[in-house]
C-alpha cells in the first residue's frame, strides 16, 4: 500500500517514497480527467456545429478551456442557430479568448445570455465586448462580467457601447474595479 511510511520497492525503481506515489497517482487521474474533458469539449463543439436542436446551452464553467477552448467554441458559434446560453466563467480564456468569443457573437443571433465571470479579461477584454458584442449584436439580453479587473476605463466602453444597444437587459459587473465613478 503507497501509505505505508515504507519506500515501495520495483525492479525498475529502487525506491518510491510514499509522497511521490501519491503525486504519480494524482498525476494519472488528472490526464485521465483531462483527456475526459477535451472529449467533452470536441463533442460539444461538434454538436454546436452541427446546429444540435437539442443543444441550446453551452455550460464549460469552471473548465480550463483557455484561448484553444474559446477559439473552438467561437468557430462553432459563428453559424449555430440553437446555442442561447453560453457559460465560460472561470475557463481561463483571458481577453484574447474572450476577444475570438466576441468576434464570433457579431454573426451570431442566438445567444442571448452570456457568462464571463472570473476570466481575468481586464480593459483590453471589456473594449473587445464592447464593440464585437454590444455595438454589433442586438441579441444579447444578458451580460455577466464579474470579477475581470475591469476598471473605470472599461466600464466607460462598454458604457459608451450600450448607447448604440438597445437588446442588453442585464449587465453585471461587480467585483471589478471600477470605483465610485462608475
Amino acid at each position: 500500500s503507497y501509505r505505508t511510511k515504507e519506500p515501495l520497492k520495483h525492479p525498475k525503481v529502487s525506491h518510491i517514497s510514499p509522497t511521490k506515489m501519491r503525486g504519480l497517482l494524482r498525476r494519472k487521474s488528472s490526464r485521465r480527467f483531462q483527456i475526459a474533458f477535451e472529449s467533452q469539449l470536441q463533442k460539444t463543439v461538434r454538436r454546436a456545429q452541427e446546429n444540435d436542436p437539442t443543444l441550446t446551452e453551452i455550460n464549460l464553467t469552471n473548465k480550463n478551456i483557455g484561448v484553444a477552448g474559446a477559439a473552438s467554441i467561437a468557430e462553432a458559434l459563428k453559424d449555430n442557430e440553437t446555442v442561447t446560453s453560453l457559460h465560460l466563467t472561470n475557463s481561463r480564456i483571458g481577453s484574447d479568448g474572450v476577444a475570438l468569443i466576441a468576434k464570433a457573437l457579431e454573426t451570431n443571433y442566438t445567444v442571448t445570455r452570456l457568462y464571463l465571470d472570473e476570466n481575468d479579461i481586464g480593459d483590453s477584454g471589456a473594449a473587445v465586448i464592447a464593440f464585437h458584442t454590444l455595438e454589433m449584436n442586438h441579441t444579447l439580453t444578458e451580460l455577466y462580467l464579474r470579477k475581470n479587473g475591469i476598471s473605470l476605463d472599461g466600464a466607460k466602453r462598454i458604457a459608451d457601447a450600450l448607447k448604440a444597444n438597445n437588446s442588453l437587459r442585464t449587465l453585471h459587473l461587480p467585483a471589478n474595479d471600477i470605483g465610485d465613478e462608475g
